[in-house]
This record gives structure tokens, sequence and C-alpha cells, in this order.
């Protein structure tokens, strides 16, 4: 179980928790990585949740947009 500011994470990643070490980039950036268990950076259990929306976001009906255009780089 990994604590942050008041919030609880459950780690069930497949991915090291290793910290202290620096961040695996690939991990942060698309929530995967090649190395599986015998990668040496850290898989911080937080990065994984924004994953889950690499594609585009639901539209919310009703909902005023930001007007901040986000471009996939």
């Amino acid at each position: 179980m990994i604590i942050k500011k008041g919030v609880v994470w459950l780690n069930q990643s497949p991915y090291p928790d290793r910290p202290g070490e620096p961040n695996c980039l690939f991990y942060l950036k698309t929530g995967l990585c090649g190395y599986g268990s015998n990668c040496r950076f850290n898989h911080p259990a937080y990065a994984a949740e924004g994953a889950e929306h690499r594609e585009e976001l639901p539209e919310r009906v009703g909902q005023p947009n930001c007007g901040v255009q986000f471009f996939p780089s």
C-alpha cells in the first residue's frame, strides 16, 4: 500500500516500486514498461492512473469548453 498526501494507492502493478530510484520515463508516459519486473527504475502507482486516458477523453455534455487545446506530442 502506498500513501501520499492523504491518498492511498494500492500498488497492484507488475512493475517494481523502487522509491529513491529515478522514475521510469517510458512508464510515466505510457503506463507500460518493456523491462517488466527487471526494470531498475521506479514505477510509481499514481502514474498508471492517467494511462487509461491516452485516447480522446469523453465529451462532457452540458459542460463549458475549457478553451485550452492539448495536442499529442
